[in-house]
């Protein structure tokens, strides 16, 4: 390839990018993707929890706190309106660090019931 062929091509590449401008097309452009390491987002894990449901099997008062004492996370257990009865007591909140918030339908329509095993609660 010669010189005078060499600037044609230089020259109609510019006139090429002169007309595009000219008619309001951009340039694209490569651009290299950058990574930002963003900051911790633990979010509130939750449990729902039934009125009526054999103590002990999934879905259970029993179940959701065990289950809120191993996995590291803030917490919330929803007890729908019912009675809770326990056949013993509950296993003891010990997420240290972490928060177990326990939310009802009201102090009348959620009822946990011992059933005569002592404690229901122990922090």
């Amino acid at each position: 390839m010669n010189r005078s062929s060499s600037r044609r091509d230089v020259g109609s590449r510019l006139e090429r990018s002169r007309r595009r401008q000219a008619a309001g097309e951009q340039r694209l452009t490569r651009r290299r993707m950058l990574l930002e390491q963003l900051e911790d987002r633990s979010l509130m894990a939750t449990f729902n929890v039934t009125a009526g449901v054999a103590d002990g099997a999934a879905g259970s008062l029993r179940a959701a706190i065990t289950a809120a004492n191993s996995n590291g996370q803030n917490d919330t257990i929803n007890l729908a309106a019912g009675t809770y009865v326990l056949s013993s007591a509950l296993p003891q909140l010990s997420e240290m660090g972490k928060s177990i918030t326990f939310q009802g339908d009201t102090a009348a329509n959620t009822i946990v019931d011992a059933n005569n095993t002592g404690r229901v609660f122990d922090a």
